[in-house]
């Protein structure tokens, strides 16, 4: 004999036993729109029980994603303000308000919440998410190129996402180590002219307890120009860490003849034959362990 209890409470021997309310399998369908009620497309709508559940929003802003009854969802947008723990039932409908932390004269602005967490994130998903033209060292296929993830535990932001980056041990080189993106800054320019003078960059990061700085040239996020439409007269502000955990910055100037590069270190005396480029001069402050802003 079966006895199937559903929604009901039974006395037993004076005792009572309450048998809680069963889940239900459901799809869990809805929209996000901006606070004009337009559709968000690309959306990250995530489970929060089991992050590895996830589907990103249609051109209308509409999604759907399997579930059960009172499961909670996350969604996230580019250049809109993340929500956690929303109750869920079809025909959800989710207002996303501008990033609190975008500023209306930022050139760009980039948080990782809206980006699905796990590895083996593909380069074709870096160039959608992010958005940049060129994802060197996202998944191709090939375990080499699998140097970034999404890490949904550890996030300067409480239950935000980070960006890790995998470096291989004694490797610096940008083909085989780390990531490569190249961010264009459109904002900078009309009327086939840059419509500014000076650029501010801010961001925060963290190296884990055991990174190992003995290699030295590691770049960090650094900002670069050239003549407009052309690779040519190109200058490079670079931000890199040195022996020990130091920071360095140097500038990269157009060559005269072979544009190359001329180089300009601050806080070395380098000159045409010095090896002293990777010597720390500076504080070992990335050495520390947890976040910094650097500016």
């Amino acid at each position: 004999m079966k006895i199937i209890f559903q929604h009901t409470k039974i006395w037993l021997l004076g005792t009572m036993l309450t048998v809680g309310t069963p889940l239900f399998a459901q799809t869990i369908s809805g929209k996000v729109v901006d606070l004009a009620n337009m559709g968000i497309s690309n959306a990250l709508v995530l489970k929060e029980n089991n992050k590895s559940i996830w589907v990103k929003t249609g051109t209308d802003g509409s999604f759907s994603i399997a579930g059960n009854y009172g499961d909670k969802i996350r969604i996230a947008a580019l250049h809109f303000e993340t929500k956690t723990n929303i109750s869920t039932n079809t025909g959800l409908i989710v207002k996303l308000g501008k990033d609190p932390l975008e500023m209306n004269g930022d050139v760009f602005h980039l948080g990782f919440d809206h980006m699905r967490p796990g590895d083996q994130y593909s380069a074709v998903e870096g160039r959608k998410d992010l958005p940049v033209p060129n994802t060197i060292g996202f998944y191709e296929g090939a375990p080499e190129t699998d140097r970034a993830s999404i890490d949904n535990v550890v996030s300067r932001d409480a239950n935000g996402h980070s960006l890790k980056v995998r470096f291989p041990k004694g490797v610096v080189v940008t083909a085989n180590s780390g990531i490569d993106l190249k961010i264009p800054l459109t904002k900078t320019v009309s009327d086939n002219d840059f419509n500014g003078e000076e650029l501010y960059l801010s961001y925060w990061v963290k190296f884990t307890d055991d990174f190992d700085f003995n290699l030295c040239g590691g770049k960090l996020p650094s900002l670069g120009g050239s003549d407009l439409g052309a690779r040519t007269n190109e200058w490079k502000g670079r931000i890199m860490w040195a022996n020990g955990g130091s920071i360095r910055f140097y500038m990269e100037l157009p060559g005269a003849a072979d544009n190359l590069g001329i180089e300009r270190f601050w806080g070395t005396a380098k000159k045409p034959g010095d090896n002293d480029v990777c010597l720390p001069q500076y504080p070992a402050y990335l050495s520390g362990g947890g976040w910094h802003n650097i500016e």
